[in-house]
């Protein structure tokens, strides 16, 4: 990590910050504190971002967007929409509300019988038989707190 000149980052395209970062992951000899200490920083620079949302947003209304360190930073407005005026997209969104829950009781069903052989599902409306769910490859994730 040293040896990451600051002047280096300020130009460096997303193609020379990736090949930093391989080659940073290919010499670490301790992955576990490299990602302790990623994280941390991660978790100062969100906080950092969240206290200069406001000035920065002000700075480029009245500027326009600017480079800085070789990233440009422009804003824009992002719609906000509410639908709940129509009675019919209420209608739909509770529908969709009520086959979702149908769905993840459905799910957790079919996990339990996944993880109890035995057990049987039938669908008592169609008599269906309806077969365990299968576990696929677990995803990995590495969980932190501080």
């Amino acid at each position: 990590m040293e040896n990451i000149q600051t002047n280096s980052l300020e130009h460096s395209p997303r193609t020379a910050i990736k090949k930093a970062a391989q080659e940073m992951a290919a010499n670490t000899k301790d992955p576990a504190r490299l990602t302790a200490l990623l994280r941390k920083l991660k978790a100062y620079i969100d906080e950092i971002e969240k206290s200069v949302r406001e000035q920065t947003l002000e700075a480029l209304r009245e500027s326009g967007a600017v480079q800085v360190f070789g990233v440009e930073l422009d804003y824009s407005a992002v719609d906000n929409w509410d639908y709940s005026g129509s009675a019919r997209w209420q209608a739909l969104s509770e529908h969709v509300e009520r086959w979702t829950k149908t769905r993840k009781e459905l799910e957790a069903m079919m996990r339990n019988a996944a993880n109890n052989p035995g057990i049987a599902l039938v669908d008592e409306e169609t008599g269906e038989v309806i077969p365990p769910a299968v576990r696929t490859e677990p995803t990995m994730k590495i969980n932190s707190k501080f």
